[in-house]
């Protein structure tokens, strides 16, 4: 069985506050890359991804353009936490990605769940985000999909 509570400080709670205090003002890299395990499994739901293991570095870099000078927040905060759920293993947290632009194109706010699983040293071993991508995003990101050809002589 498992059980979460919102209204009660657990440590899985106050490390996933550190988190996303790191994670919305997107300064430190040394300091979001410590929050994880040396690989960790990822998912993104809406993008139908499957349970994928990366190394933190490319996790953060590659999936999250940590390091990319063209993705400008609002305000400068990636994040707003509206919620926190808890226990000691898993936490989940609702919010909304602020609105940014990215090589002149403007995108609006995105509301996100993510549910982070901590190993025994409270460190992120599986994280898993469900993103409320624009329509004309999941459209383009369906259009992508199906125009990828499968050979199948190889």
């Amino acid at each position: 069985m498992f059980s979460c509570k919102n209204e009660q400080n657990t440590k899985g709670k106050e490390v996933a506050e550190k988190y996303f205090e790191t994670f919305a003002n997107r300064t430190d890299y040394n300091q979001i890359k410590s929050f994880y395990n040396d690989s960790v499994e990822y998912e993104n739901v809406i993008q139908n991804t499957s349970v994928l293991n990366f190394e933190t570095g490319y996790l953060l870099n590659e999936i999250y353009g940590w390091n990319d000078k063209a993705l400008v927040y609002e305000n400068n905060k990636v994040v707003k936490v509206n919620e926190i759920i808890s226990n000691d293993s898993v936490v989940i947290v609702n919010g909304q990605f602020n609105s940014y632009t990215y090589n002149g194109f403007e995108f609006s706010p995105m509301k996100f769940t993510t549910y982070l699983y901590f190993d025994k040293d409270y460190k992120i071993k599986k994280q898993v985000d469900w993103y409320n991508y624009p329509i004309g995003d999941l459209i383009e990101l369906h259009q992508l999909e199906q125009s990828k050809s499968i050979n199948v002589d190889q």
